[in-house]
């Protein structure tokens, strides 16, 4: 009898949803892929034989991911516990995110190759959302799959970061057609559109391009005089935008 708890990406790795989240998402990847299975990232990278250690064997037993899990184990092994049965009839393999022992792959194995890309392909499922999961549906090479969620979120041309980038600088705090709610709105939609080209815009960044956005407006004078920003809050950029709102609303 055989029981396999299938390995998952950490909870901490943020789900691919598209261009909107690639950038942090391929940044965190090869960690999150590396506390799990280290493996099977060399897989997924399509990396050759040669990153791949394998030693003889015929089995290997890594660490169980939880404490829940371990007991949860502890108890299965105790209910089956009989000393007149072979040893052989029981194999529980338990793959989680501590691996005390290196992979054991035999590379003259097709059937020890298939179940890495498996593996692998499992894998990087996990960390995806709905769309991108659905991309990759009938791919089943684990670097395939990666490959076509680069080729769809992750490629960007210097034209199409230009002009994301254009857009987004010239968004202006009219004095005439669009209310502060509206403003915010826009740049804030502008912002976004720039990110999924997969350029990170610091938030300092993002507050120098509202200041510059606001200038023009003679309404903003005294916000921008009076504004204090403790640029050390990560989310320091939300607070802005909640007091010129409040700023500018009609009394």
């Amino acid at each position: 009898m055989s029981n396999q708890i299938p390995l998952r990406l950490p909870k901490w790795l943020q789900k691919l949803e598209g261009k909107s989240n690639w950038s942090s998402w391929r940044k965190d990847l090869q960690e999150a892929f590396v506390t799990v299975d280290p493996i099977s990232w060399e897989v997924l990278m399509n990396r050759g034989d040669d990153n791949i250690k394998a030693e003889p064997g015929t089995a290997r037993q890594e660490e169980p991911t939880t404490i829940e899990e371990a007991q949860t184990l502890s108890s299965f092994f105790a209910e089956h516990d009989d000393s007149s049965d072979n040893d052989s009839d029981l194999m529980v393999t338990i793959t989680g995110s501590i691996h005390t022992n290196p992979p054991v792959l035999n590379r003259n194995n097709p059937v020890d190759l298939r179940k890495l890309n498996i593996r692998a392909r499992d894998l990087l499922a996990s960390g995806l959302g709905t769309e991108p999961l659905a991309e990759i549906d009938r791919v089943m090479d684990a670097h395939e799959a990666y490959v076509k969620l680069e080729s769809l979120y992750g490629k960007t041309s210097a034209q199409s970061v230009h002009i994301a980038w254009e857009k987004f600088s010239r968004v202006r705090y009219s004095t005439r057609g669009l209310t502060p709610a509206a403003f915010v709105d826009r740049f804030q939609k502008s912002l976004r559109d720039v990110k999924d080209q997969c350029v990170e815009v610091p938030p300092t960044v993002e507050l120098a391009q509202f200041q510059q956005a606001i200038k023009p407006n003679p309404n903003s004078t005294t916000f921008m005089a009076d504004m204090k920003v403790d640029i050390y809050d990560p989310n320091f950029m939300d607070l802005v935008y909640e007091e010129f709102l409040k700023d500018q609303s009609p009394i």
